[in-house]
């Protein structure tokens, strides 16, 4: 008997086993979610929806869908948030704070890139004075950690041309082509030529010294 591919077959089962498990705990947390909302909307007693939705398990719903690349129920979740039914003392502040789209751009995932750059909300308005509270809230040059943008980690990682295509193409026009030029990088990663903004590269270079 080979040992080896016993103990890969096995470690195999389990890593099915794990997965399925997570994704039956998904659908048990989502549907108690969506139920939950379908009695507030409905119900005229309150009273039977007064506990809000936990930030932990919303997050790990959110986290869970980014993992599958689920776009319309990364929609749903997002929306949801919105409407006031997590318990967030601020839902921008969230939704930016778990920086999605740097996870997506990190997933090489066009289809999300391309959903969370188009996605907005008439729920939120950054102050009173503002016009139109419609917000684009995910943007190719919003910055993370150490000034690092999506931008910065899409030039830095290999098979990523079609994440920087969609990071070029947001519906803001904030990085469009036009406005790029191509640079010859010799940074402490393996870019060569990279499509990136006019002086994108000057905070790695502050970061770097």
């Amino acid at each position: 008997m080979n040992l080896s591919s016993f103990d890969e077959t096995s470690e195999r089962i389990s890593d099915l086993m794990a997965s399925r498990s997570r994704a039956l705990h998904f659908l048990q947390e989502f549907g108690w979610l969506l139920q939950r909302r379908h009695v507030q909307a409905t119900s005229e007693q309150q009273q039977y929806c007064t506990e809000g939705f936990s930030v932990a398990r919303f997050r790990w719903l959110l986290s869970f869908a980014i993992d599958q690349e689920w776009c319309a129920v990364v929609k749903k979740l997002l929306n949801t948030m919105f409407r006031g039914d997590i318990d967030v003392s601020s839902p921008i502040e969230f939704a930016l704070g778990d920086n999605l789209l740097v996870t997506a751009v990190n997933k090489r995932s066009k289809p999300l890139v391309q959903f969370l750059l188009r996605y907005r909300t008439r729920n939120y308005a950054p102050d009173n004075r503002a016009i139109d509270p419609v917000q684009f809230l995910f943007t190719p040059d919003m910055t993370g950690p150490s000034n690092i943008t999506p931008l910065h980690i899409a030039a830095t990682i290999s098979d990523a041309t079609s994440v920087l295509d969609a990071l070029t193409d947001d519906p803001q026009q904030v990085a469009t082509p036009k406005n790029c030029i191509y640079v010859q990088s010799s940074l402490r990663f393996p870019i060569r030529s990279v499509l990136l903004l006019e002086g994108v590269l000057r905070p790695l270079f502050s970061v770097r010294n």
